[in-house]
């Protein structure tokens, strides 16, 4: 991009750039700019007369129509890392459901020999909990490589890097943490209310 004063261009150069592309010329002002149309319009008809304007915009109107396209790609990124979120609970949650399904008989004898619903609950939600914490630092570690080559990538292409953020990487972990612990707590409450002769009876 090359800003060169209008007064330095010669004139067969402005006719070729006015025949390519119209000229833009921004106001700065306070309030709406929309308000300013009139006062605009007469302030140019003064100075200029043959002097047209074409489309009088304010700069939120331009930016917004601007990053549109990365709004709506940004949008559907969201959308569908929500229901990759979900679809990883609810797989989280099938696993440690069929889990303690499958330990129900050894509920029950634990839970005739003495044990506490709670101590069931904690043996549930740990077992959930360490599976949680070795995805999430296989995650962690897959998106910190990944967040590198892209780093090198936009330094290589725009001389800047800037996909690495550990807050953002933080906030996502402790999402999926929760989702995860969520998952995981249905299971457990139905481990700690096992019925120990229930248990018994079902081998």
């Amino acid at each position: 991009m090359l800003y060169i004063p209008l007064m330095q261009m010669p004139e067969s150069s402005m006719k070729i750039i006015r025949d390519m592309e119209p000229l833009r010329f921004a106001l700065r002002g306070h309030g709406n700019p929309m308000d300013w149309q009139a006062d605009v319009r007469a302030a140019l008809a003064e100075v200029a007369p043959e002097q047209p304007i074409a489309n009088l915009r304010s700069m939120q109107s331009i930016v917004r129509q601007t990053t549109q396209n990365a709004r709506l790609s940004l949008w559907l990124i969201g959308l569908f890392a929500a229901l990759a979120l979900l679809l990883a609970a609810a797989g989280l949650y099938a696993v440690m459901a069929v889990a303690v399904a499958a330990r129900e008989r050894e509920f029950g004898v634990r839970m005739a020999l003495g044990a506490a619903p709670s101590r069931l609950l904690r043996l549930v939600l740990r077992g959930g909990l360490l599976q949680i914490a070795a995805g999430l630092a296989l995650g962690v570690a897959a998106a910190w490589l990944v967040a590198r080559a892209v780093s090198q990538i936009l330094m290589t292409l725009i001389g800047r890097a800037g996909a690495l953020d550990p807050l953002v990487m933080l906030g996502v972990a402790v999402v999926l943490l929760l989702a995860g612990l969520l998952a995981c707590l249905l299971p457990a409450w139905r481990a700690a209310r096992v019925a120990p002769m229930r248990a018994l009876r079902g081998e």
